[in-house]
């Protein structure tokens, strides 16, 4: 899971493309209200200003099924379930105090681990369906893949 911290000053709007799920073209078309559409828990697009930003962390990734099975994240919202991938929301860290991944294997496959690349690839991050991402675990990791046997 990747976190991305701010500190007290400072922001960068720059830095918005790198947490936000968010698609922005350039830089010159940043924009706050833009950038928080998709945090968890939702955020008024009018009350909102840069200072809010201040001393919080937000998650951004991804969760990934190789196939076989399907993922969907179960805290702190629920997400439909996909057989394929989803862009998790990004969670506010100072609100929620985790993000829960669950993956289920489709018959007759059954979950067997979470990976940090497709297929069995990489390495090991959890062999428990529930993968628990804290504000402090897995910060390097943007995609989680879901592997089924």
């Amino acid at each position: 899971m990747a976190v991305y911290t701010y500190t007290s000053d400072n922001i960068d709007f720059s830095t918005f493309d790198v947490w936000s799920n968010t698609a922005f073209v350039e830089d010159t078309d940043i924009n706050l209200g833009a950038a928080v559409t998709s945090i968890f828990p939702d955020v008024s697009l009018t009350d909102i200003k840069v200072s809010d930003l201040y001393n919080r962390s937000f998650f951004y990734g991804n969760a990934i099924s190789t196939g076989n099975g399907t993922v969907q994240v179960t805290q702190p919202y629920s997400s439909a379930t996909s057989p394929d991938s989803l862009q998790i929301r990004n969670v506010d860290y100072s609100v929620h105090s985790y993000v829960r991944l669950t993956a289920v294997g489709t018959y007759p496959f059954s979950f067997s681990e979470w990976r940090t690349d497709a297929f069995g690839g990489g390495s090991q991050i959890s062999t428990s369906a529930n993968l628990d991402l804290l504000v402090n675990s897995f910060t390097s990791i943007e995609n989680f893949y879901a592997y089924f046997v």
